[in-house]
């Protein structure tokens, strides 16, 4: 929200943060995603509303492509309003896992 101040930016609007976990082995690799929804308090809707179809998006999903042997799994961790210190700005925050798996023989140097 502060970085966003100078640039004019529309509400509502979406951040989104992509942490790896340090999880790594030669087959896979373990991230945490954060994504965080912003608007006004007339957005509030809009908000719950978006982080409902990140959730449906991402809860126990796998997605496996068969070109280039990949498999990327998420599982939800969280979903939750965030405090924020302008009482008009309102947050809402998605949290997820996201675990690459490579296939044995493929990009696993």
């Amino acid at each position: 929200y502060e970085e966003a101040v100078d640039e004019n930016i529309q509400l509502p609007y979406m951040v989104f943060d992509l942490q790896s976990d340090a999880t790594m082995s030669k087959y896979s690799e373990k991230f945490t995603v954060t994504v965080n929804i912003w608007g006004v308090s007339e957005h509030f809707k809009k908000l719950d509303v978006a982080s409902q179809e990140i959730y449906d998006a991402v809860v126990n999903r796998t997605l496996i492509n068969a070109c280039k042997p990949l498999t990327i799994q998420t599982d939800f961790i969280s979903r939750m309003n965030l405090p924020v210190d302008d009482l008009e700005m309102r947050c809402k925050e998605v949290r997820f896992s996201l675990v690459k798996y490579r296939t044995s023989g493929h990009d696993t140097k």
